[in-house]
């Protein structure tokens, strides 16, 4: 029998935008809805340190491209820290897999819509995402 996972807590230390492309066509940001064609790619990793270290960080990239209006593409960093040396085991565990991505994915989604509003377009909404769904896709 599999021993059970001892829970090694963490926290979200920092969030920051370490990479950012944006622009967008102001002839065409009055256009009908109807004729924007907006597409959305969002992916995300992990990263550990190469030496023994409590911190680790999940990295989304996101691109969003719009035929009528706008072109973004960013790189979001959210670094967590644990109360332990992060182990293999901890590396492949649900709380890296699922949790830590999902406490960090409301803040990328904030940062696109905060970002386009403040550019003077229409906000913009990333679409939730189920990490624990995901997860278990990627099992199969």
């Amino acid at each position: 029998m599999k021993e059970p996972l001892i829970q090694n807590s963490f926290r979200l230390k920092e969030c920051r935008v370490s990479n950012l492309t944006f622009s967008f066509d102001e002839e065409k940001i009055h256009l009908e809805e109807s004729a924007n064609t907006i597409s959305i790619d969002i992916n995300h990793t992990s990263g550990f340190s190469e030496t023994p270290s409590r911190f680790f960080k999940v990295i989304f990239n996101v691109k969003v491209f719009s035929n009528a209006v706008l072109n973004l593409s960013l790189q979001h960093n959210s670094v967590f820290e644990t109360k332990e040396i992060i182990n293999d085991d901890f590396k492949v565990s649900p709380f890296v897999q699922i949790n830590a991505p999902a406490i960090a994915f409301p803040y990328v989604r904030s940062f696109v819509t905060l970002l386009t509003v403040n550019a003077g377009l229409k906000p913009l909404f990333l679409p939730t995402y189920n990490f624990e769904k995901e997860d278990s896709k990627m099992k199969d």
